[in-house]
């Protein structure tokens, strides 16, 4: 089995080929590697799919899988399970949990780090105002490595969020419901 510097290695060949693949000059040859590069995945997308549905129902039978653990937890096979839309840890929960791991790193430099959403591919984070760079980048770099299937990270710093000074009262008006005028006439 090769360990991960090895695997890195061999998914740089593997694009490499796969680029000179579509630069070949006879087409038929080309369509026939492409397609036969796509059977492939598609075949290998389908037994990874089976092997997650094998954990899945162990874990509903017995409360507990260390197979659907061990499936996340190893670099390769999680790049594959997203590859193949069989990640079985939830987007959410992997941006949450790469926060939580960088919680004492961020707590020991008085950053703080919120989850407000995820849309569109973008995870919107509040980080507090102490965030500097170095923080920003480590949150950036943990949410893109645990989600990789992310568009970007977008951060908000939460000194931004008032003006110092500024009032926290919110004008009744804008939240009760908009009435309808009414025309007598």
């Amino acid at each position: 089995m090769l360990d991960d510097a090895k695997v890195r290695e061999q998914v740089q060949i593997a694009e490499s080929l796969l680029d000179k693949l579509e630069n070949l000059q006879d087409e038929q040859a080309q369509l026939i590697a492409v397609n036969a590069v796509q059977a492939l995945i598609t075949l290998y997308g389908q037994a990874l799919a089976r092997i997650v549905a094998h954990a899945r129902r162990e874990q509903e039978e017995g409360g507990q899988s260390t197979l659907l653990q061990a499936l996340a937890a190893d670099e390769l096979v999680s790049h594959l399970l997203l590859l193949h839309d069989l990640h079985p840890v939830p987007l959410q929960n992997r941006v949450q949990q790469a926060l939580d791991e960088l919680e004492g790193y961020l707590q020991s430099r008085d950053v703080t780090a919120e989850l407000l959403h995820i849309r569109d591919g973008v995870a919107t984070i509040r980080l507090g105002s102490a965030a500097g760079r170095k923080q920003q980048s480590a949150v950036q770099s943990a949410v893109m490595q645990a989600a990789p299937e992310l568009l970007r990270v977008q951060l908000e710093n939460g000194a931004h969020n008032r003006q110092p000074g500024a009032s926290s009262f919110i004008p009744l008006n804008t939240l009760a419901p908009a009435k309808e005028s009414q025309n007598n006439g």
